[in-house]
């Protein structure tokens, strides 16, 4: 792996991290089995099969998983960058995935993965360490959380 080039006033904060205490709301939901496969399509399976030689597939055709987390702490672990700590609201889909190797003229499952095509935070140091350093697909967002008298 490479190691992260520090330079004067870059906002990234390379790891490691540390993140106590976070909390994670899972909810299973229906999904339209064609947009899961055009999402493979368009993020996973980049040129043609003949290309590639694999194809990536939903494993659950109509399943997607939605999940909400907090985290009431982000610490770099970095001394370098003890700069104390933040929170952040993060949300995402996930979804699993099979790879299908072509081999003696048919298609072999050959590999499980998590395929996580969007993430969602309210911090922007984490869209900029976690998308710039790491290679996350971090965009920025918002949350409007229900309170216990409303939830």
């Amino acid at each position: 792996m490479d190691h992260f080039i520090d330079q004067h006033g870059d906002p990234q904060i390379p790891p490691p991290y540390s993140f106590p205490n976070v909390t994670i709301y899972s909810f299973r939901l229906t999904a339209n089995e064609n947009a899961l496969k055009e999402l493979c399509n368009a993020r996973l399976n980049i040129g043609t099969r003949e290309q590639r030689g694999f194809e990536y597939r939903p494993m659950l055709r109509r399943v997607v998983d939605f999940e909400v987390l907090h985290y009431p702490r982000m610490i770099s672990e970095n001394p370098r960058f003890n700069w104390g700590w933040t929170t952040q609201y993060e949300c995402y889909f996930r979804l699993f995935v099979a790879r299908y190797d072509f081999r003696a003229g048919v298609w072999v499952p050959t590999e499980v993965g998590v395929f996580i095509p969007y993430i969602f935070v309210d911090n922007a140091w984490s869209v900029v360490s976690g998308r710039e350093v790491i290679g996350f697909p971090k965009v920025m967002a918002s949350f409007s959380l229900p309170n216990s008298d409303t939830g």
